[in-house]
């Protein structure tokens, strides 16, 4: 007689579990991307060369840095209510993973973007860009591609802190499987499936980093391990 973890689900149960698997997985690809953004616009203004836009960007990453995922989670949830900011349940997660992860593809970035030859900004003056433009065309696609390693696995990581949902009760695999628990019983079984398939996922997005890093032009310092420098 074989065990299951729950029974086999009808027609409706598979069609809400496939809604429900692609909503999640586009709710993963929205964070991380609001993530990249905030990431983008803060490693652009700590190399600004106006003060007063580079030492809020520099005091932002250097803070949030060192404050732990979950402090911020808490603020959302229980201190922003206090003052009259309630957010709606799915942003009482996203907000704090992306003010967190923010800072550190800010790092990643302003490491790509000091990575290429000042000669190729230098070129795009020279040919009449402006140095925004020059920064747009010519500096930040490269300084993507030699990033992307470091963009994919800071991302793992991203992935892995979305288990905080858990403290927010916002469906997330984790509160999933925790729910799964409760009504099926099989509580070591339920969380083991969790872990597997946490692994999968991230052990599968750790591998794709470390081939995209061996794919990068050999030579100099790699901006994977200059994002984890305190560069000036």
């Amino acid at each position: 007689m074989s065990t299951a973890l729950f029974d086999e689900p009808g027609p409706k149960a598979r069609r809400r579990i496939k809604v429900a698997t692609v909503a999640g997985a586009l709710a993963a690809v929205a964070l991380v991307a609001l993530a990249m953004a905030l990431g983008l616009v803060l490693a652009l203004g700590r190399l600004s060369h106006r003060s007063w836009v580079r030492a809020p960007a520099a005091a932002y990453v250097e803070v949030v840095r060192v404050i732990p995922a979950l402090l911020l989670v808490y603020v959302v949830l229980f201190a922003l209510p206090r003052y009259g900011l309630d957010l709606p349940l799915f942003w009482k997660l996203t907000v704090p993973l992306t003010v967190s992860n923010a800072a550190a593809y800010a790092e990643i970035f302003r490491a790509g973007i000091v990575s290429i030859e000042r000669g190729q900004t230098e070129a795009g003056l020279a040919v009449g860009l402006t140095r925004f433009q020059a920064m747009r065309l010519v500096v930040l696609p490269q300084a993507a591609r030699r990033v992307l390693p470091s963009i994919v696995s800071q991302s793992v990581g991203l992935l892995k802190d979305t288990s905080l949902g858990f403290v927010v009760s916002y469906g997330e695999l984790l509160y999933s499987g925790k729910v799964l628990a409760a009504y099926n019983g099989l509580l070591i079984q339920t969380y083991l499936v969790v872990a597997l398939i946490y692994l999968v996922v991230n052990a599968s997005l750790s591998k794709l980093a470390r081939t995209l890093e061996a794919r990068q032009p050999s030579g100099g310092l790699s901006p994977w391990r200059m994002s984890r420098r305190s560069l000036p």
